[in-house]
C-alpha cells in the first residue's frame, strides 16, 4: 500500500502533544515547546533539545541536528528511515487507505528501500563497524534469537564531549534491486530484546532488565544465575521492544541512577506488568553517583553477593495511580511559578520529616546526617551522594524524581537551615573525644573501634563523632585479639630490628588525633618490596583504593587528598620540590596552608589538617632539613630470589593474619592512652609528642620501654652521617 506521507505528517501534527510525550517521556511543556533531553546521546541537562508542538519542527542546538516535521523527529529518535517512521505513525494513529479497492490497485507494486534480513544469512560478509561520522565503535553487541542465530548488531560510539551514540547495524536486502548489504539501520517496531538465546536456555531463572547492552553484560557477569536483558536503541525506545518472551517470568528492573533511567524503568514495568509473573524495581545505592549502572558496579569492585543484595531488596512496582501504602500520588510540578514553589515547600517538609540532622563544619560548610539502611551517614550538602539520597527519598514517596528547580530550591533551603544549626568537627578515620579514640572501621555497617585507657578496645555500632567517608575508603580488618605484633615481621623484610620497631611505632602513632604526625620514609634497593610494604602498612591504618600513589604535584591536589584520606602514602619518590616539601611539613605539624579557590583569581581556600605521611623510594628524596626533622627513616633489605613468594600466596596469608596484627596495634594504642601521663622523656626531637606517645604504647606492644626512642635516635644519627658522606663540603669541614 502506498504511503501518503503528507497525510501522515498532518495527522501527526494534530496529535503532536500525545506523540511527542510518548517519544520523549522525560520532557515537559514550556509554552508551545516540548523541552527534553536528547535520547540519542548522553544528554544530562534539558534545554538544548526542543520540539515545536504547533509546527512540528525540532532541533538540538548542541549538536546541530534538526528537522521540519514529526516524521523526521520519529526517525531521529528511534534511528529508522523516514518511511519506516511514517509507517509506524500511520499504524499508531489508525490511518490507512480509504477503500479496499485502493489497496488492491497497489498490491502488486513492488516495495522499495532496504529491509533487514532476520536471521542474518550464514553467508553474509563480515561487517565493517567504522562509521563515516562517528569513527570506530567502543563496543559492539549481538542480538540473537532463541536458537542463537544472529538478528542484528548494536554499536556504541563515544564522542569527545563525553556523549554517546548508539546505532543498530542490520544485514539488509534492497526491495527494488535485490542487493544485500550491511546498513546502519534498525529493525521495525516490536524489536527483539537482548539475550533471547540465554533466556531460552534458562527457562526458570529470574530475569533482570537493565538499560543498555554494556550494563547488561556487566550485570550478567555479577549475576551468572540470572538472565539479563535490555531493549535496543536506548532508554527512549523501551516501548518499541517485543517483551513477549518474558511472559510468565519474574522480572527485576535495575535502572540507571538518573531521571532517564527511572523513566525507562517505569516504562518497562508498565509494559511488562500485564505479561510477567512479577515486576520489581531495584534502587541504586544511596551514595551512587549520577548515571551509575551495572557497569559502574563492576568498576567499583562489586561481587556477586553485593549485586544479589540489590536485586533481592527490589520492591514491587506499582503504577502511578496506586502508590505504596495507599497514599495519594503527588504529581511533580513541571510548571513555572506557584506550582514549583509549592513543590519545593512540600519537599522541604518531606526531607525534614525524614529525621535528617543538619549541621555545619567549623568553616561553615553545610552538612547533613541522614539514615541509610538503618545506620547514620554524614554528607556534605555539596556532595553528589547527598543528592542521590534526597532523590531516593522523594522517589520512595512520589515514584518519580523532583524537577530540577525544585530540587535546587530544596538544597538552598536546607543549606540555610544548616547555617543556623550546631557546629561539628568533621573527622576522617580517626577521632579522639574525652580520652577515648574512635577508629572508623570503614565497613558497610558504619561501625567503629572504641579504644580506651583501661578497657582496651571494642567494636561499637556508632561512634559519637561525625566521620566523613570518601568514595575510595576501604574497610580496616575486623580486629581479632590474641597475637603479638611480631606477627607483622613475616610481611616486612626490614634491614634491622630498629627498622621494624620504627615501623610499628609509626603505625601506632598514626591513630593519634593530635599533631605532630610523623613522616615514615622507606628506602631500599630494587627488589626490596617497598611498594608492597607500603600497602601492608596503609591497610592497617587507612586502607583505600589507590592508597599508595605517585607524588602529588601542587597544593590544591594535596588539599583534596587530605580531605578524603587519613594517611597520605606516596610511591617510588625520587625528588620532592621545595614548595611541596613545605606543604608536607605543615601537614605533619598541623599548620594551615592555602591555595587559590578553583575558578577564582582573588579568593583563596585555607586547609588546616594533620596527617600521617608515608613515602618510599630507592634513594632518599628528603633533602631539606625541616622535612628531615619530621621524618622516621627506615630501610628494607633486598629479598633473595629463593625467598620470594607469589603475590597470590602472600596476599592470602595477609588477609588471614591482618586482623590479629591490627588488634595488636590497638593494644598498643590502649596502652598509650593509659601510660601517657607517666612518660617524661628528655632530649626530645621535633616529634616530641609522638615520641612520648609511642613510648607509652610499648608495654601494650610487648616492648621494653625506650626501645622506639633508642632506635629513632640511631636512625637519625645514621641519616646525619649519610648526609655528610655524600656532601663534599661537609666532608672537608668534618
Amino acid at each position: 500500500m502506498k504511503l501518503d506521507v503528507e497525510k501522515v505528517s498532518a495527522a501527526a501534527l494534530r496529535s503532536a502533544k500525545t506523540l511527542v510525550r510518548e517519544w520523549l517521556p522525560d520532557g515537559h511543556r514550556r509554552g508551545n515547546e516540548w523541552i527534553a533531553k536528547n535520547p540519542t546521546r548522553a544528554d544530562r541537562h534539558e534545554g538544548s533539545f526542543s520540539v515545536n508542538l504547533e509546527k512540528g519542527a525540532w532541533a538540538d542546538f548542541a549538536t546541530g541536528d534538526r528537522g521540519s516535521d514529526l516524521i523526521s523527529l520519529k526517525a531521529y529518535v528511534v534511528k529508522s528511515s523516514q518511511s519506516e517512521a511514517a509507517r509506524e505513525i500511520e499504524q499508531r494513529l489508525g490511518l490507512g487507505a480509504s477503500s479496499h479497492a485502493r489497496r488492491t490497485l497497489r498490491a502488486d507494486k513492488p516495495a522499495t528501500g532496504w529491509r533487514p534480513l532476520t536471521p542474518i544469512p550464514a553467508d553474509a560478509p563480515t561487517p565493517h563497524f567504522t562509521h563515516r561520522d562517528h569513527g570506530a565503535p567502543s563496543g559492539v553487541w549481538t542480538y540473537r534469537d532463541q536458537t542463537g542465530a544472529t538478528l542484528f548488531l548494536v554499536a556504541r560510539f563515544d564522542k569527545v564531549d563525553n556523549s554517546k551514540v548508539i546505532l543498530p547495524l542490520s544485514y539488509c536486502r534492497h526491495q527494488g534491486t535485490g542487493q544485500a548489504a550491511w546498513r546502519w539501520k534498525g529493525l521495525p517496531a516490536s524489536r527483539p530484546i537482548y539475550n533471547l538465546d540465554v533466556l531460552a536456555a534458562k527457562p526458570n531463572a529470574r530475569v533482570v532488565v537493565v538499560e543498555g547492552e554494556k550494563a547488561a553484560d556487566s550485570a550478567a557477569q555479577l549475576l551468572p544465575d540470572h538472565v539479563v536483558t535490555t531493549s535496543a536503541n536506548g532508554s527512549a525506545n523501551g516501548r518499541y521492544a517485543d517483551w513477549a518472551p518474558l511472559n510468565g517470568r519474574d522480572v527485576v528492573i535495575w535502572p540507571d541512577n538518573d531521571e532517564a533511567g527511572q523513566a525507562y524503568a517505569e516504562t518497562a514495568a508498565e509494559l511488562l506488568s500485564a505479561k510477567v509473573g512479577s515486576v520489581k524495581i531495584a534502587q541504586p545505592p544511596v551514595d551512587a553517583r549520577l548515571g551509575w549502572d551495572a557497569a559502574d558496579a563492576v568498576a567499583d569492585d562489586w561481587d556477586h553477593a553485593a549485586a544479589l543484595r540489590l536485586i533481592e531488596n527490589a520492591t514491587d512496582w506499582q503504577p502511578m495511580d496506586a502508590p505504596p501504602h495507599g497514599r495519594k500520588p503527588r504529581a511533580m510540578s513541571r510548571k513555572p511559578g506557584r506550582g514549583r514553589k509549592q513543590e519545593a515547600v512540600r519537599l522541604v517538609e518531606l526531607t525534614t520529616a525524614s529525621g535528617i540532622e543538619l549541621w555545619r563544619s567549623p568553616l561553615g560548610e553545610p552538612w547533613a546526617t541522614v539514615t541509610v539502611e538503618g545506620h547514620k551517614e554524614n554528607y556534605s550538602l555539596r556532595d553528589e551522594r547527598f543528592d542521590q539520597w534526597l532523590r531516593h527519598l522523594v522517589y520512595q514517596t512520589d515514584r518519580q524524581v523532583p524537577s530540577g528547580q525544585a530540587f535546587d530550591s530544596v538544597k538552598r533551603t536546607l543549606g540555610a537551615i544548616a547555617q543556623t544549626s550546631p557546629v561539628h568537627e568533621i573527622k576522617v578515620r580517626v577521632a579522639q573525644r574525652g580520652g577515648i579514640v574512635y577508629v572508623d572501621l570503614g565497613d558497610e555497617k558504619r561501625r567503629a573501634v572504641k579504644v580506651t585507657a583501661h578497657d582496651g578496645w571494642s567494636i561499637v555500632d556508632e561512634a559519637p563523632v561525625k566521620f566523613a567517608r570518601s568514595r575510595t575508603m576501604l574497610p580496616l580488618p575486623e580486629p581479632e585479639g590474641g597475637e603479638s605484633i611480631d606477627l607483622l615481621r613475616r610481611f616486612l623484610n626490614t634491614a634491622s630490628e630498629d627498622d621494624f620497631r620504627l615501623i610499628v611505632g609509626w603505625a601506632v602513632a598514626a591513630f593519634r588525633d593530635e599533631p605532630p604526625a610523623a613522616i615514615l620514609a622507606i628506602s631500599g634497593e630494587q627488589g626490596s618490596a617497598k611498594s608492597t610494604a607500603s600497602r601492608f602498612i596503609t591497610s592497617l591504618t587507612d586502607p583505600r583504593r589507590g592508597s599508595v600513589r605517585g607524588m602529588i604535584c601542587n597544593a590544591r591536589d594535596l588539599a583534596i587528598a587530605t580531605k578524603g584520606a587519613w594517611v597520605l602514602a606516596f610511591d617510588n619518590i625520587s625528588f620532592i620540590p621545595a614548595d611541596l616539601s613545605d606543604h608536607l611539613c605543615r601537614l605533619s605539624t598541623g599548620d594551615a596552608f592555602s591555595t587559590r579557590k578553583l575558578h577564582s583569581d582573588d579568593e583563596e581556600v585555607v586547609f588546616e589538617a594533620c596527617r600521617p605521611i608515608l613515602l618510599n623510594g630507592i634513594g632518599d628524596p628528603i633533602t631539606r632539613s625541616d622535612l628531615a626533622d619530621r621524618t622516621i627513616p627506615i630501610s628494607l633489605a633486598a629479598i633473595p630470589k629463593n625467598k620470594r613468594r607469589s603475590e597470590q600466596a602472600l596476599m592470602a596469608e595477609w588477609k588471614e593474619k591482618a586482623p590479629y596484627i591490627f588488634a595488636a596495634l590497638l593494644d598498643g594504642l590502649s596502652s598509650a592512652l593509659r601510660h601517657l601521663d607517666d612518660i617524661d622523656l628528655e632530649n626530645l626531637e621535633r616529634l616530641a609528642d609522638m615520641q612520648q606517645f609511642v613510648t607509652a604504647a610499648e608495654p601494650g606492644l610487648g616492648c621494653e620501654t625506650g626501645t622506639f626512642n633508642a632506635a629513632f635516635e640511631r636512625a637519625r644519627q645514621n641519616k646525619r652521617l649519610d648526609s655528610i658522606a655524600i656532601n663534599p663540603v661537609a666532608r672537608i669541614i668534618c
